[in-house]
């Protein structure tokens, strides 16, 4: 071990006898880095909670758990998915909650024309049109001035 002073330092630098390592080359896809960044920080404390439980099993070992096998045999399934799709299991434990539900319309496209018709020309308007109030026997009875 060697103490060198700043200057001796930059000087080196400077010369080009003394230059960094090149970043290593990653093996983990695009698409992994962007659900990394995609990330809260509450999807990594879960990704790593579920990595604590399977992390035996991944190591060949199989301890009893209080999380369910059916369970632990989803994470491990999700994690070996990732692995070989992203290059990193870690990306199959993040919670993929954007992922969930339905997305599609449910409604025609010509039926949401005619809603958006409607909202535009007859409900957002400046002057809003009275309503005409009912009960079961008709319109309501209004008084004579």
């Amino acid at each position: 071990m060697v103490d060198l002073p700043t200057a001796g330092l930059e000087m080196l630098i400077k010369q080009g006898k003394l230059a960094g390592l090149p970043a290593p080359e990653s093996s983990v896809s695009p698409e992994a880095r962007r659900r990394m960044a995609e990330a809260s920080p509450a999807d990594f404390r879960e990704a790593n909670r579920r990595h604590d439980v399977i992390a035996p099993y991944l190591a060949g070992d199989a301890p009893s758990s209080l999380i369910p096998a059916r369970t632990i045999r989803h994470w491990m399934r999700l994690w070996r998915q990732a692995e070989e799709a992203y290059g990193s299991g870690f990306i199959g434990l993040l919670p993929r909650h954007a992922d969930r539900g339905n997305r599609g319309r449910k409604l025609p496209e010509n039926t949401m024309a005619l809603m958006n018709e409607f909202i535009r020309d007859r409900y957002e308007t400046l002057k809003q049109k009275r309503a005409l109030h009912q009960n079961s026997h008709g319109p309501w009875p209004t008084r004579a001035s």
